[in-house]
């Protein structure tokens, strides 16, 4: 018997694959959590379609490499393999001390990130100490055609004695709950069911542990004693794990490669991550380059209408490509980000976005309504192949007949032609609530491919006529509106299921269905245009508190003023009523009539309403003095009044929403046939204001800060958003043409009168 009194309380295994190995005690680890979710960066290869439009080895820039990298407070945090659904691990990162006074996070430091090229994303962080004892360089990106990420450190202490540690925190399968890890030659293997990833660096370190996160790894204690000192434990089963591990030790420069790599079995993922290590690098770093380069080849150029020479139009074309899959094409999730991931709320938030089986959903799904926004802008720049595999994506994830019913009692709607609220990348649902202009979008889209000359009809026609009959027969009412709170009727979902009809219509005219056509621009009609029974007779109050009293509501309908009451799905549509609304995020209760929000505007966007229409003019003061904020950079808007989605319980400015009003603005001043170069003016203001919102790395925060020194900047909240990105590129394309993106042609020509 082996008998050393540092063992005690410890296990000694034998593998297969090692001698006997020292086994952390501690499991499973102190709670784990995700990164910041205010990311600085976001990478993977550029990988091109078949002639079939599919990712597969006939790709020309295949094999295809399946894996993304986050980057957050100078750091690589989240990674992504094998789809852009999938985090596996947490955040990889140096740790610094002199052994005797202070350990130093490199997150801490003060960063700046350079894109290295302005059509890919590879990307140099520097990292400044506060107290300049060191200088910290970076360059991320991955390998094109394989499944690693590399990271090139460049070192450069200020003061003697200072020693380095890499510190690498697996989360494996959406969740750092069950990760098992182990050191085979100081390469750092972890694994969970058959997810592997390896981490191998280039010099070897010299010494590295592994162990239950804040019981017994590396950081705990170098936290204690400013030292990685022995016991070394060489494996930590299922749990919260962490590795760390110190490199060789010098005072001059100190250059290092990380290869992190992914597999389905350990021998392949440590094969592959060890040999990385070998690779010309600078090869791949050209090679993967050139290929984003391919990518900009095949789009419409807009860098020349941007204010800052282009540089968030490329950032933003290579952001809507990185977040599609690359297994199931058309599959772009809305964020690589959980939204407040290292924070309190990014708990809370992980937990409601949480599958027992499937672990964090955060915002790395998809939501029908971001995927055709993101599929317009992709169109706004001529990328009509992805554009075309989101449609494709929609359709396959449409509900069948076979999918059962809402049960909104005493309100029963059937799914059959509805779409999941959001869902994974292979389709399977994750939320399962009802919202109808996700149901309306997937047509519109279709009616602009269509119109294109870019789909079939006989392919895109029994998904438009499932989706149409269910709109006709159970909207206007949604279950829930866009902001996905609260049920009733909506302005802005009002508008998309008319335009959705109408288009309906048009696509059954030319497919022979003279009937369903009928019906559905009938429907459409009364709607719009009915007087006491239309979007106005129901929304638009004539006895509100702010302004003149006249604007259009958020939503009517959903009053309620407990989560214990039964909610009233059938409740009487009747804005100038005084029942209330509880608002959702704990932001009270309030009188229905005094929630305003910008949805309204949605009916210009489409062609609903004219841009003059008297109800649309008489509700932006309200809107306004209400939920506007004039920031330092420029004009930004709330949700909607008493909005609590945010840090702090409240909700900040939506960065998306400055785009939309610039298209409403751009509308507006084309009806008053105003001056081209007014109007060039106008919105070349709103597309500068939107450059300001975005932060160092060119990326959009869902929201920026409204009050205090960081007003503007972005908040913790989801970033990258693709739906700001998206709208900022079809803002771009609305400048090149002087005409509003988003409007339906078919639409616009009949409801321009009113």
């Amino acid at each position: 018997m082996i008998k050393l009194s540092w063992l005690y309380g410890m296990v000694l295994v034998f593998t297969s694959h090692m001698a006997w190995a020292l086994e952390a005690p501690g499991r499973p680890g102190l709670p784990p959590h995700w990164a910041s979710g205010q990311k600085m960066g976001i990478g993977t290869s550029y990988e091109a379609y078949d002639l079939d439009g599919k990712y597969s080895p006939l790709s020309r820039t295949a094999p295809i490499s399946r894996v993304w990298f986050t980057l957050a407070e100078g750091v690589l945090t989240e990674t992504y393999f094998p789809t852009v659904d999938m985090a596996q691990s947490q955040q990889t990162e140096l740790l610094i001390t002199d052994g005797k006074t202070f350990l130093e996070e490199e997150k801490n430091g003060t960063h700046t990130i350079e894109w290295l090229d302005p059509k890919a994303p590879i990307f140099r962080i520097t990292t400044q100490d506060p107290q300049n004892r060191y200088t910290i360089t970076k360059v991320f990106f991955t390998h094109p055609e394989k499944n690693i990420v590399y990271i090139q450190y460049q070192i450069q202490p200020h003061q003697a004695n200072l020693t380095f540690y890499l510190c690498h925190s697996p989360h494996a399968l959406n969740s750092g709950l069950d990760d098992s890890g182990e050191i085979r030659s100081q390469t750092w293997l972890a694994y969970e069911g058959n997810s592997f990833q390896a981490l191998a660096t280039s010099p070897p370190l010299s010494s590295s542990t592994v162990g239950f996160a804040g019981i017994s790894d590396g950081l705990t204690s170098l936290r204690k004693n400013f030292s990685l000192s022995p016991p070394y434990y060489d494996t930590a089963l299922k749990g919260h794990i962490r590795f760390v591990g110190a490199l060789p030790s010098s005072d001059s420069i100190i250059a290092f490669t990380v290869a992190l790599g992914f597999g389905f079995n350990a021998k392949e993922t440590l094969d592959l991550t060890e040999k990385a290590l070998q690779e010309n690098l600078e090869k791949l770093k050209n090679q993967y380059i050139q290929e984003w380069h391919s990518y900009f080849t095949h789009v419409l150029d807009l860098s020349s209408v941007s204010q800052d020479e282009g540089k968030e139009f490329y950032a933003s074309g290579v952001l809507l490509k990185t977040h599609e899959d690359k297994t199931y094409e058309g599959a772009i999730v809305a964020s690589l980000s959980i939204p407040w991931g290292d924070s309190t709320e990014g708990n809370n938030l992980s937990f409601h976005l949480y599958s027992l089986s499937r672990g964090s959903g955060g915002y790395h799904l998809v939501w029908p309504r971001d995927l055709f926004h993101t599929a317009r802008a992709l169109m706004s720049i001529h990328d009509m192949e992805t554009a075309r595999n989101c449609l494709r994506f929609l359709k396959k994830i449409q509900y069948g007949n076979q999918e059962g019913t809402w049960n909104f009692s005493p309100r029963l709607i059937p799914k059959q032609g509805a779409f999941p609220q959001n869902t994974w990348v292979d389709g399977e649902p994750f939320w399962q609530g009802l919202q109808m202009d996700e149901v309306a979008f997937p047509i519109i889209l279709a009616w602009h491919l269509w119109q294109a000359g870019e789909i079939n009809l006989e392919e895109i026609w029994p998904m438009v006529e499932s989706a149409a009959t269910l709109i006709a027969a159970h909207g206007p009412w949604t279950a829930q509106e866009r902001w996905e709170e609260n049920y009733g009727i909506s302005p802005s979902t009002v508008a998309s299921e008319i335009s959705a009809l109408v288009c309906a219509a048009d696509l059954a005219l030319a497919k022979g269905e003279e009937e369903a056509a009928q019906f559905w621009m009938n429907t459409a009609d009364h709607w719009s245009l009915t007087p006491g029974d239309n979007i106005e007779s129901w929304t638009f109050t004539t006895s509100g508190l702010w302004g003149n009293g006249r604007y259009y509501l958020r939503l009517d309908g959903a009053s309620r003023l407990s989560q214990l009451q039964q909610p009233d799905y059938f409740a009487i549509w009747n804005p100038n009523d005084t029942k209330k609304i509880l608002l959702s995020n704990s932001s009270g209760i309030y009188l229905e009539k005094e929630i305003v929000d910008g949805g309204f505007l949605e009916l210009v966007r489409y062609g609903v309403r004219s841009a003059t229409n008297e109800f649309i003019l008489d509700s932006l003061p309200e809107l306004d003095e209400k939920i506007k904020v004039t920031t330092p950079f420029g004009p930004a808007w709330y949700r909607y009044l008493y909005d609590g989605y945010g840090e702090e319980g409240r909700g900040r400015l939506w960065t998306h929403l400055t785009a939309e009003r610039a298209q409403y603005e751009l509308a507006l001043l084309l009806k008053r046939k105003a001056n081209p170069k007014v109007i060039a003016s106008t919105l070349d203001s709103y597309i500068q204001t939107l450059e300001n919102f975005a932060n160092e790395g060119h990326l959009f925060s869902e929201q920026v800060w409204d009050t205090g020194a960081n007003i503007g900047k972005n908040t913790g909240s989801a970033t990258p958003l693709i739906w700001t990105h998206a709208e900022y590129l079809k803002l771009l394309r609305s400048k090149a043409d002087l005409v509003p993106f988003d409007l339906i042609p078919i639409v616009y020509q009949r409801y321009k009168d009113y």
